[in-house]
């Protein structure tokens, strides 16, 4: 098989060469009139030398590009055997199949994702309860060649409800560019689904769509918040505002992350790597703790 990968260039380069020469003699034998005393085909023979030389011209053209383009493909064939047999060697077949569906299957990545919580004092609440007010903005961008477009979905925390108070609900949706599609806007406050087409540049663009939403909703204390993705996310930045101050923090990637530590920036902690459709948060609520004790300040722990 190596042999024949190695002849297979040199038997095109010579066809090629070949027709070249051709060509370029016949069109010189044209251009020259080269047969032209002969008796009754020597009035055609030189317009015959010029169309058959331009044809050899076109062949070697059409068969060169074909092999570039041939060769490319061998190529990216070949780095995919590549990959696909190093990874076999650390997951099973079955597995890296579907990854790579999954990868397939996805077409955006959510960029700069900005999530806020505020706690935010309510009347009706239960003394384990309390209102979260969740700020949820990031970047949209397109992983596909081609404009298209998508729908951003969003739900709500429906298990946990107070209807007395009217928790959880939407308060805003906006999306930017005006031309992805309108905004501000304020989406249904009955339903718990979230759902807004937009229309995404190709990726070469460069350009996303922004998307902000806000929303009301219940939490325990002690309790926990989760945010799980739906696509790729790259760039996580989470602050708490308002926090209770007997009440300890903690900040898991879920379901596997960095065993390093998160960075903690003034009650922001930021996840740089990228995470994949699944993949999460989760904000730990914790009580008991003794205020002013080390172990009751908010503190971000990755699980690995």
């Amino acid at each position: 098989m190596s042999t024949s990968r190695r002849t297979t260039p040199l038997a095109v380069t010579l066809s090629l060469t070949i027709s070249l020469l051709l060509g370029l003699l016949l069109v010189i034998l044209s251009s020259l009139k080269v047969g032209r005393s002969l008796p009754y085909i020597g009035l055609v023979l030189p317009d015959l030398y010029h169309d058959l030389g331009i044809a050899f011209f076109v062949s070697a053209s059409v068969a060169g590009l074909f092999e570039i383009y041939r060769s490319n493909r061998h190529e990216m064939e070949s780095m995919k055997d590549v990959i696909d047999f190093a990874m076999s060697d650390k997951i099973t077949g079955e597995v890296w199949q579907e990854v790579q569906e999954l990868m397939e299957a996805k077409k955006v990545i959510r960029r700069n994702v900005r999530l806020r919580l505020e706690f935010v004092a309510q009347a009706g609440t239960q003394l384990h309860e309390s209102v979260l007010k969740v700020e949820h903005e990031y970047d949209l961008y397109s992983l596909r060649k081609k404009r298209f477009k998508e729908h951003v979905r969003h739900e709500l925390d429906y298990q946990f409800r107070n209807d007395q108070i009217n928790v959880p609900r939407w308060e805003a949706a906006i999306v930017h560019p005006r031309e992805a599609k309108a905004g501000p806007m304020r989406p249904d406050l009955v339903s718990r689904n979230l759902d807004i087409e937009v229309s995404l540049p190709p990726r070469n663009d460069d350009t996303g769509v922004f998307v902000r939403t806000e929303r009301l909703e219940l939490c325990h204390l002690p309790g926990s918040y989760n945010l799980y993705t739906p696509e790729f996310m790259k760039g996580l930045h989470v602050s708490i505002v308002g926090c209770p101050k007997d009440i300890g923090i903690e900040v898991w990637v879920r379901p596997h992350g960095s065993s390093e530590a998160l960075l903690d920036e003034d009650r922001t902690w930021s996840y740089q790597q990228l995470l994949f459709p699944g993949q999460g948060i989760e904000i730990k609520f914790i009580t008991g703790l003794n205020p002013g004790s080390p172990n009751s300040q908010p503190r971000v722990i990755a699980q690995g």
